[in-house]
């Protein structure tokens, strides 16, 4: 049995209002998951082995730009950098030049 988190086909909203407390209470280790990124997941095949983090956010945007035909990458600010974001697939899809935002 391989173990996911967050669980598969759950709203994490959802989730955290009907029991997730006791869930995280029952398994310690989920507190070690609370910094992950969107379009990240994680995996285990038993309770007594670690977390695997699987980074699925190339998916992610190839779902968002298959769906709406563009999509939004966001880049945070770090020590040297600030914040910005790109946009994917409206030349492709729609003949538009692409957008950077910078600043945000």
């Amino acid at each position: 049995m391989v173990l996911s988190w967050p669980p598969k086909g759950t709203d994490s909203t959802l989730f955290r209002r009907c029991g997730g407390a006791r869930v995280v209470a029952e398994d310690p280790s989920l507190n070690s998951l609370s910094g992950m990124c969107h379009g990240h997941r994680t995996e285990r095949g038993s309770v007594s082995q670690p977390w695997t983090m699987i980074d699925e956010s190339d998916e992610f945007i190839a779902r968002r730009i298959r769906d709406t035909g563009w999509a939004v990458q966001l880049i945070p600010e770090d020590e040297e950098e600030p914040a910005f974001a790109y946009m994917i697939g409206l030349f492709r899809n729609y003949g538009h030049a692409e957008r950077i935002l910078f600043g945000l």
